[in-house]
């Protein structure tokens, strides 16, 4: 532009530069500097992630430019092959209309600023229809523009087609713009330094004869460093022309004048973007054909499961016409017992008049029950003086010769009652467990034979007392209680109302399996009324054929197996089985137990409630016939019940990455790997809930621990070991011992220290007794501090 001409006064700015260049920045900085914009209700509106703060750009310019830009065939991202050869046509004299419109309505007492990227392209229009105007160009690192744009709502793009279309925008807009003068600016000098940049831009605006007048520019209220959201300092990708072009922009943004742009060949990349626009369009077109058989797919689908719906509709209409039908009955019995409670009332208050005249009766015979309860004090004094007597008989007899003569007799006698110390019988029962010759199977048959044929010899043993307990529970009723699944509707009911449905990796170690159970406890998992799980199985190198086949033949993706090399013990798989899992929580499953229908269901819902940590079920076996039986119905959480015995056992789920962050399982403690696991686990867990229903089977085979706990007399040991490692970990003074039954334990813990202790002992007319109760406390007592 001539120096005469620099002198009049401008209409207004056009402020040019690619998309997510810093356009809206410097558009609202430049309306906070005096120029005016158009109204509000004109302005394009914000978008929540692609620009917050607002396009600041008018609605109408914007439609003109991309109706102008689809007319020719291009748009703002395919712009191969794109110029402004010529203003004539029947499309440029639109384009040329609708924009004379739009400058003739700005305010023509203050100078006007047109912001939309598209003018960069579009230059020529401007140049025509607003031939006074100073231009402001934006210039930021095309890499920035790139990384920006890459994934936004206008699409998803390649960085190197990025960089082309940003060449081609500022490289037209530069031959468009050569010979006239035009200020520009750095979008990160502005973010950087705010105030410096607002300064410059209000000189170089003046310079321009452009009228802004005096306003001072908040840069606080403007300039959020957060939305400058792409920060790029290496030009390695950029191609040598791309380079140039950045680095001739940068140095013009430097100066402290308006530049004027050469007259010189801008390379524009029309082949390379011609080239990315073919490919886009054999994707889209590919694209769409795949998704038009994917939805095809999806409307079958949609079409089945409308026909589903459908039915259960039917269905559930049918069952409301019957609920009606039986509140409409239940109505008529309420409005009967309504009557029937009328006449109630009615013979009520005859039976109080009744109950009256009663009353009279009733205080005669208290007097009556008066008289006989003076004799009845009577006869308790001459009851006591026979009690006092006949003790003293008792005594008597016991000091006679007789009654010492009969001492063996009663000794033989004694024995048909006798009591074995828990220590004794803890002692038998694992010595009877290891004679050889019979399996734990007919072992476990003999004794429960002899529970039931000779209980006079062994009534007082515990394992008498678990039989007994065991055939309580061993009825079909009870069994029906404690087997009953969910129905159908409240399954759905159920899994509708989760508020999150987190994946559950089922690890399951497996070595040299019957294939029988194997297949048993997998088929238990594809039952299950949770959709949301997978099961990791680590094949601790299992030596049976049968074993490795039936594994082999599992042909769903969610279930996965891995082998290890060689055998490494069941700790080690239960490992490798937790290392390939990708669920949020982990369930433990043996792999030869099995699952209840709605165990992961189950569990899932206490975890959607309660945020939980650790869950567990109750439990049962299958016996040797596929039978339930032995149901433990568990208590809440405890840890001191917890040291005694692995009372939680199956079934539970944890959190990965917690058990991740413990370890997982330890070698070497095989056989009650899982106890020593949960000892770990819950001195980190918060959390801790019990599901009141059986949802886990042991299965009880020749071997298992289901079968006999001393099956295995190795995990007594391994679990005594676990509670003392669990109570050296929480510093806790004690030692611990095998308990009364099988797998149980018992800690002693040392005392602290040693307070008094009062004992209050009620005494009245005995002595003898008091003497007794004495002698047992003073000579009896461990503890000597009372």
């Amino acid at each position: 532009m001539s120096a005469d001409s620099n002198q009049a006064r401008r209409d207004g700015v056009l402020l040019l530069g690619m998309h997510r260049s810093g356009t809206s920045i410097m558009a609202r900085t430049l309306g906070a500097m005096g120029l005016w914009l158009g109204d509000e209700a004109q302005m394009l509106d914000a978008h929540p992630t692609d620009n917050p703060t607002g396009y600041w750009e008018r609605s109408d310019i914007h439609d003109a430019h991309v109706q102008y830009l689809a007319a020719s065939g291009h748009a703002w991202d395919r712009l191969a092959g794109f110029r402004v050869a010529s203003i004539d046509g029947p499309d440029a004299d639109t384009l040329i209309g609708q924009l004379t419109a739009v400058v003739s309505g700005l305010d023509r007492h203050r100078p006007w600023l047109v912001k939309d990227p598209r003018s960069s392209i579009l230059l020529p229009f401007w140049q025509h229809v607003a031939p006074a105007h100073a231009c402001v160009v934006a210039v930021r690192h095309p890499l920035e523009i790139a990384a920006s744009l890459r994934n936004t709502p206008r699409g998803v793009y390649a960085t190197p087609f990025l960089l082309l279309l940003w060449q081609k925008y500022m490289s037209r807009m530069l031959s468009d713009l050569a010979g006239r003068q035009a200020i520009f600016v750095s979008y990160g000098a502005l973010m950087a330094n705010p105030a410096e940049q607002v300064e410059r831009l209000q000189f170089l605006l003046a310079d321009q004869r452009v009228d802004m007048g005096d306003v001072a520019v908040n840069t606080t209220q403007l300039f959020e460093p957060r939305l400058r959201r792409q920060r790029v300092d290496d030009e390695t990708r950029l191609m040598p022309e791309q380079r140039d072009l950045y680095r001739w922009l940068v140095d013009a943004a430097a100066l402290q004048r308006a530049v004027e742009v050469p007259s010189k060949a801008w390379w524009e990349p029309d082949d390379e973007l011609a080239e990315f626009e073919a490919n886009a369009d054999f994707l889209v077109l590919h694209g769409r054909n795949t998704a038009a058989g994917e939805v095809l797919h999806r409307l079958a689908n949609l079409e089945a499961q409308n026909h589903a719906v459908l039915q259960q509709a039917i269905a559930h209409q049918e069952l409301l016409r019957n609920q009606v039908m039986v509140e409409q009955e239940r109505v008529r019995a309420l409005d009967a017992e309504q009557r029937r409670t009328e006449r109630a009332r009615e013979r009520a208050t005859t039976d109080l008049e009744l109950a009256l005249k009663r009353a009279d009766e009733v205080e005669r015979k208290a007097a009556q029950l008066d008289d006989e309860l003076q004799q009845s004090r009577q006869l308790v004094q001459a009851t006591a003086v026979h009690v006092r007597n006949m003790e003293q008989m008792f005594k008597d007899v016991t000091r006679s010769l007789s009654w010492r003569a009969g001492a063996p007799i009663r000794w033989l006698g004694g024995l048909a009652s006798l009591r074995f110390p828990p220590g004794a019988e803890r002692v038998l029962h694992r010595l009877y467990y290891r004679i050889p010759g019979l399996n734990a199977r007919r072992k476990r048959a003999a004794v429960a034979w002899l529970h039931d044929r000779m209980p006079w010899l062994t009534r007082h043993t515990l394992s008498y007392q678990l039989h007994q307990a065991s055939r309580q529970m061993a009825s079909p009723a009870a069994r029906d209680r404690w087997m009953e699944p969910l129905s159908p509707h409240a399954r759905l009911e159920r899994l509708n109302g989760l508020a999150r449905r987190p994946l559950v990796s089922v690890i399951m170690p497996v070595f040299n399996t019957d294939p029988r159970w194997l297949e048993a406890a997998v088929e238990s998992m594809f039952a299950q009324s949770y959709p949301d799980w997978e099961l990791c199985i680590a094949d601790d190198a299992s030596t049976r054929q049968e074993t490795r086949d039936a594994l082999a033949a599992l042909d769903d993706p969610r279930v996965r197996v891995v082998r290890l090399e060689a055998n490494a013990g069941i700790a080690v798989a239960s490992n490798t089985a937790l290392d390939i899992a990708h669920g949020e929580y982990v369930a433990l499953l043996d792999h030869d137990d099995e699952l209840a229908a709605d165990a992961l269901l189950e569990m899932v819902a206490a975890i959607d409630r309660d945020d939980a940590d650790f869950v567990y079920s109750d439990e049962d076996k299958i016996d040797f016939d596929g039978n339930h039986v032995d149901p433990h119905f568990k208590a809440d959480y405890s840890p001191d019940y917890l040291f005694s015995i692995n009372y939680l056992c199956h079934l539970a789920v944890m959190r990965r990455d917690l058990l991740q962050r413990i370890g997982g399982f330890r070698a070497g403690f095989d056989g009650a790997q899982d106890f020593d696991l949960f000892l770990r686990y819950l001195e980190h867990a918060e959390r801790i809930v019990h599901v009141p229903r059986v949802l886990y089977h042991w299965r009880m085979h020749e071997g298992s621990t289901a079968a006999a706990s001393s099956a295995k007399p190795k995990s007594w040991d391994a679990g005594c070991r676990a509670v003392a490692d669990a109570l050296e970990r929480r510093q806790i003074a004690a030692r611990v011992e095998p308990g009364p039954y099988p797998n149980t334990y018992c800690v002693r813990r040392s005392l602290k220290d040693e307070p008094l202790i009062s004992v209050i002992v009620p005494f009245k007319d005995k002595p003898e007794l008091l003497e007794a109760c004495l002698t047992s406390v003073i000579e009896k007592s461990g503890y000597q501090n009372f």
